[in-house]
């Protein structure tokens, strides 16, 4: 299936970043993400340029092609990242501090709490890099209407879209 595209003349690559107009159409009859062509469906997924008001936000949208399974880990990552820049903010440094007042009921809890803030920094840092870069097509820059977009695998994102560049063999994650 030829790539569509609505309101995007086409996909312009700058190395493995693809630069589209919105709204976008990045539909291709294989999964955009790990090329299987089992259950493929579309996917619009929604990105925001807030400007210095809140009442002045405009959606940006882009249309995936996506397989089920691809859509699954997506929102699954989306929502275990969210949980732990929520409940992990709280929850880390809570805790630490208890352990911290057990050990020295001093300077234990303080102590606590900032060993607890950094592990969750940590935390966030890591599953950024394990459950979230390698499962979601990535926004690098989002200007009004135009976005900048990093697939987790540029070479078949380009592939798919029928920009294949025959010097381009790198899989950049």
């Amino acid at each position: 299936m030829a790539p569509e595209s609505q309101g995007a003349d086409r996909v312009e690559w700058i190395g493995w970043i693809a630069v589209v107009s919105t709204p976008a159409r990045l539909v291709a009859d294989r999964c955009i993400i790990c090329g299987s062509s089992d259950g493929v469906i579309e996917v619009e997924k929604t990105y925001e340029v807030a400007k210095i008001t809140a009442l002045a936000r405009r959606p940006q949208r882009v249309t995936y092609s996506l397989c089920r399974r691809c859509q699954s880990r997506w929102s699954t990552s989306h929502k275990i990242h969210l949980a732990m820049v929520s409940l992990g903010l709280l929850l880390l440094p809570t805790g630490f501090s208890l352990l911290g007042n057990m050990v020295n009921e001093d300077f234990g809890v303080l102590v606590g709490a900032v060993v607890g803030f950094l592990v969750w920094m940590l935390v966030l840092v890591v599953s950024r890099l394990v459950l979230v870069f390698p499962r979601q097509v990535r926004v690098v820059k989002v200007d009004p209407g135009v976005l900048s977009l990093r697939f987790p695998d540029a070479t078949l994102a380009r592939e798919l879209l029928g920009q294949a560049d025959p010097d381009y063999s790198e899989n950049q994650a």
